[in-house]
């Protein structure tokens, strides 16, 4: 009985001891609208790499807080995260996307307690169009009724703003702390920066000099080229009310990314369109306010972005 006991409790140990020891390796840690999704899903089909099947698990950013109106997943549990990755311990590079890592200051310091050797991946975009960006995916999915401009200054003015609490439009725009910090306690050779602009202009190439960051000797995906988040809205009122409702919002927010995708896919609830442009109003408000954090940016990565001339 005494040596059954012990086969069982070594056999617990032993499997604590595998379960705990698949940690990612890597993290795509924003910017939010800056092509996080389209990186996500290309590396998904590279053989040698898993990606945790929920994208954003935001486990190592403590200050998201998840709301009826912003209803994040979030996963808090460390079993929990852990089993996100159970089955990609036969892969070179595990990794995971949550964009609010580049936004949380606690971030990098949580990951590097528990992967001190992490690589880090972030895709930087012109703060101005990531505003905008971002306020069109909220304004399509009925968190957001006003005007850019109005919304915007409303949201900066919040008292109370977090991540899951406001739209943070602004916020998330401000890069150079954030990026600062991740080169500091990870290192230049672990930290790899993507200029949205260049991305998207040479999305081979970007996803080639990743792999290769990665130290993965695997093919480009074969469908390097699809667009994904593409700009949809609603066809009708009735699918707009129904986005605007509290209820359907937290409902929506318990749903599987797969099926979220399907349905925004849906030709019977969206619509495919052009995207609307920013005024030259909106775009000066954003530029004044972002203008020192852009010079800051450039300063630490040592290069003229492709963005730089409007500030």
């Amino acid at each position: 009985m005494r040596f059954l006991l012990k086969l069982i409790f070594i056999r617990y140990v032993l499997r604590d001891i595998v379960i705990k020891s698949i940690w990612p390796n890597f993290f795509i840690v924003g910017a939010h609208k800056g092509g996080t999704t389209s990186l996500y899903e290309y590396l998904t089909q590279v053989p040698d790499i898993y990606m945790s099947k929920m994208k954003e698990p935001h486990f190592f950013a403590p200050n998201v807080q998840p709301t009826s109106k912003f209803p994040y997943k979030v996963i808090r549990s460390e079993q929990k995260y852990l089993d996100l990755f159970k089955d990609g311990e036969t892969k070179l590079a595990v990794g995971e996307a949550s964009t609010s890592y580049l936004w949380d200051p606690k971030s990098p310091h949580l990951i590097s307690e528990k992967i001190p050797n992490a690589k880090i991946i972030m895709i930087l975009r012109d703060p101005v169009t990531r505003a905008f960006s971002h306020y069109l995916m909220s304004f399509r999915g009925g968190v957001e009724t006003l005007p850019f401009y109005d919304a915007l200054v409303k949201d900066y003015a919040l008292q109370r703003k977090g991540f899951g609490i406001s739209n943070l439009y602004i916020e998330l725009g401000f890069y150079s702390e954030q990026v600062k910090k991740y080169l500091e306690i990870f290192g230049k050779e672990n930290v790899k920066i993507l200029i949205f602009e260049e991305f998207i202009q040479n999305t081979e190439h970007s996803v080639i000099d990743t792999l290769k960051f990665l130290r993965i000797q695997s093919k480009v995906p074969n469908n390097i080229d699809t667009a994904y988040n593409s700009f949809f809205v609603p066809r009708n009122n009735l699918v707009l009310s129904l986005l605007r409702n509290r209820a359907v919002s937290a409902l929506a927010g318990t749903l599987p990314t797969s099926l979220i995708d399907w349905l925004r896919g849906n030709k019977l609830l969206f619509k495919k369109t052009g995207k609307p442009q920013i005024s030259a109003k909106e775009r000066q408000f954003l530029t004044e306010i972002y203008r020192d954090d852009v010079a800051a940016l450039s300063s630490i990565l040592g290069r003229r972005l492709p963005w730089t001339c409007q500030f």
